[in-house]
């Protein structure tokens, strides 16, 4: 999916060894692939992937919806370039 800094890697892990999907999800929308190894579309394609799978649990929080929206669009301009 491309590089992201060693240090959101180690939250990472660790949210989803405790299971807090919401976090690493919110996390992962806030930060961007690094510009020399991402892969800027496939990044943002693939968060959106999850973001529509976490609105399907039940009472989905707000900030997944927007963050969600957000990814859809770097997705998009992603694309074009």
């Amino acid at each position: 999916m491309g590089g992201i800094r060693p240090g959101h890697r180690h939250g990472l892990d660790r949210w989803f060894t405790t299971g807090n999907l919401t976090v690493a999800y919110l996390s992962l929308t806030a930060a961007h692939p690094m510009p020399r190894t991402g892969d800027p579309t496939r990044y943002w394609n693939t968060l959106v992937t999850a973001g529509e799978l976490l609105t399907t649990t039940p009472n989905p929080d707000t900030r997944i919806t927007f963050a969600l929206l957000r990814c859809r669009d770097h997705a998009r301009k992603a694309t074009r370039t």
